[in-house]
């Protein structure tokens, strides 16, 4: 693969130039779980064939200037790597609004995640600020497409999945091959009929995620992503199956 990633470690020097180690707890600091997961991380990329660059893994660059080294760095994808706070748990990653590409490789790397660790997958997510872009800056201002991984709750159970290095290489694994398969398999759409009276619009793809809604034989639409026999729908809705009974190709 010839794709350059930059892979960053979040937090470290803060605006005032004092060290910022992030969300704590219990004697934990997020920078130096994620830092280890960062570099581990690098490497498995490296390994694959990406050109991959790992900034601030000493925690030298405070926020805009880590900004700045991913847009000086013609970079074609980023990621920088965090853990989460505030009493939950589960993995989510964070992708700028209206992004599919971002939708996608985001919602990859947190089912990754969550499967590697047995914990709930919180998603795909965007989260808007006071103007109404974006509100993280690494995903805001950046000019490839940039993921903050939120990886788990620090201050939660979760927490002990990343405290020794091998559950630490362990979630970078899960993010590699995330990453991988989001290069390796670009949505290609195709459209679809329904052919059944209704057909489930699941919230995953597979019968143990919720339904989110119906739709009605006779309609069309488009996949823009397929996993096994099941189809992710354009307009967000969820997964449809596509089993040959229910649906049927429409145009391609």
């Amino acid at each position: 693969m010839n794709s350059r990633i930059c892979v960053s470690v979040g937090h470290g020097k803060s605006k005032n130039g004092n060290f910022d180690p992030g969300a704590c707890s219990e004697g934990l600091r997020e920078f130096d779980l994620a830092k280890n997961v960062a570099k581990y991380l690098s490497q498995y990329l490296r390994s694959a064939g990406f050109t991959v660059e790992l900034i601030n893994y000493d925690g030298s660059l405070y926020l805009t200037e880590r900004v700045r080294k991913i847009n000086a760095g013609c970079f074609d994808f980023a990621l920088e790597i965090h853990l989460n706070a505030g009493g939950g748990t589960g993995s989510e990653v964070y992708y700028p609004k209206g992004s599919q590409e971002g939708r996608r490789a985001a919602g990859l790397i947190s089912a990754e995640i969550a499967d590697m660790f047995s914990i709930p997958d919180r998603g795909a997510k965007t989260k808007e600020g006071l103007n109404g872009g974006d509100y993280f800056a690494v995903v805001r201002e950046t000019k490839p497409l940039t993921l903050l991984v939120e990886t788990v709750f620090i201050d939660s159970p979760d927490v002990e999945n990343l405290t020794s290095a091998s559950g630490r290489d362990l979630c970078a694994r899960a993010i590699s091959k995330a990453v991988i398969r989001f290069f390796n398999e670009k949505a290609t759409p195709f459209t679809v009929k329904i052919l059944c009276d209704e057909l489930n619009v699941r919230n995953g793809p597979g019968t143990n995620h919720k339904v989110n809604m119906t739709v009605s034989g006779g309609k069309v639409f488009t996949i823009v992503e397929q996993r096994g026999n099941w189809g992710r729908l354009r307009s967000g809705a969820g997964w449809i199956n596509l089993s040959k009974n229910l649906v049927e190709l429409w145009e391609r």
